[in-house]
């Protein structure tokens, strides 16, 4: 199972993404729907519905996390290619789009290690899907554990934010206009709950 799990799971970035997802799901399944199945249910509970898929899911996806992101994400990280480092990252957030809330946290120092290297080192392509990983992972953590990862994640973004005028690339204005998407969400829709900890960021974008 831990093979056609690394195998699956490479491929989330890739042509075949919704096979890979299909692959996991059917791997799920059998690991973990199958075992909640087994045990004695009230009357009228669904043994096979979506809700239970995705539940067996993010089991899955939880358990091997950690693995996946050293033995396919992280290993030779420094001598692999920009265009490289950019598929994985795809990679990180096909990952992490299954993971729940409580294990999203968890695994909050590794993800936003991974991404914020990512961001720091990289450009085009790689500076644009760390973004929006980045984005959908941050929406992912629950607000305690926002609060305590604000400064890292602010920071990460401001300079995707910096020298972006009129003449700048397609892909850069992108990435700079969803880069300042998540930064309202978090500075302005969040305030209320994430206010605590704006005196954590260093810097603040005006």
């Amino acid at each position: 199972a831990q093979s056609l799990v690394e195998r699956f799971a490479s491929e989330l970035a890739g042509p075949r993404s919704d096979e890979a997802r299909l692959g996991l799901q059917m791997v799920a399944f059998h690991a973990y729907a199958r075992e909640a199945e087994d045990r004695p249910k009230k009357k009228g509970t669904p043994s096979r519905g979506a809700r239970e898929k995705e539940e067996a899911l993010r089991s899955l996806v939880g358990e091997h996390f950690l693995r996946l992101m050293a033995e396919i994400i992280q290993v030779n990280w420094k001598h692999a290619s920009s265009a490289e480092k950019a598929r994985r990252v795809r990679v990180v957030k096909g990952l992490v789009e299954h993971l729940s809330a409580s294990d999203a946290a968890k695994y909050a120092h590794k993800v936003l290690g991974v991404l914020s290297a990512a961001l720091d080192e990289g450009s085009g392509e790689l500076s644009a899907v760390s973004v929006t990983a980045l984005s959908c992972y941050a929406r992912l953590l629950p607000e305690e554990s926002l609060r305590r990862h604000l400064a890292v994640v602010v920071t990460a973004l401001v300079p995707c934010l910096q020298e972006v005028g009129d003449g700048a690339a397609t892909l850069k204005r992108a990435m700079a206009k969803r880069a300042s998407e998540l930064l309202h969400w978090l500075l302005v829709e969040r305030r209320a709950v994430l206010g605590p900890a704006f005196a954590s960021v260093p810097r603040l974008p005006d």
